[in-house]
């Protein structure tokens, strides 16, 4: 998880597979809060232009996601269902509120598969993705159809591997064996770590 602060857009690219349109109603997002306050987020489908994020082709109503939400799927509603055709789009989230309160579940992607840029959730979401920034997060974002085969694409499956910001005078922990018959002389502990917010941290 990681939290996305307000005016932050961000897009994962995913594929609609098939031969028939497909009718859009939903996109879902896998998202917690943690902080105890509220954050308004909107859901948005982009269309892909030479592989990066182009056209704006739907916006969700605002959900306002509660205070200490659990882990789950939040649903983001289409006003109207979206007529897509199998190809390539950009799934993403629009952060608005004063500050970041909402995480989203993701794994690590490569290059160009996913964008995010500053646009202010205010003046709503612009109707071209404009010039963003390649990421390696591949947010759990997934759109749903609806109609004689109803079905959705992209990520069904909440991202396995997740990040969390940790704040100072937290401790964590997690049990782990150590198989065989032997003893073994530990010399290192290491842990799967990034730093997103421009300052450093120490930790033991």
């Amino acid at each position: 998880f990681n939290y996305l602060n307000p005016d932050i857009l961000i897009t994962r690219k995913v594929s609609l597979d098939g031969v028939a349109d497909v009718s859009v109603t939903q996109i879902r997002a896998y998202m917690k809060e943690t902080t105890g306050a509220s954050q308004p987020v909107r859901a948005v489908i982009f269309a892909n232009s030479g592989g990066i994020p182009g056209a704006l082709i739907a916006q969700s109503a605002e959900v306002a996601v509660p205070a200490n939400a659990p882990p789950g799927w939040v649903a983001f509603t289409l006003p109207a269902a979206e007529t897509l055709s199998p190809g390539t789009y950009w799934l993403g989230l629009h952060f608005g509120g004063n500050s970041g309160r909402i995480s989203v579940a993701y794994e690590s992607v490569p290059p160009g598969d996913a964008y995010y840029r500053v646009d202010a959730y205010s003046n709503g979401t612009n109707e071209h993705f404009g010039s963003g920034t390649s990421d390696d997060a591949g947010w759990s974002l997934h759109a749903v159809y609806e109609g004689g085969d109803s079905g959705a694409f992209g990520v069904t499956s909440p991202a396995a591997s997740w990040f969390d910001y940790l704040n100072p005078d937290i401790l964590i922990t997690r049990k782990v064996s150590l198989d065989g018959v032997a003893d073994v002389s530990v010399t290192q502990l290491r842990a799967y770590m990034k730093e997103t917010t421009g300052a450093s941290q120490p930790v033991r």
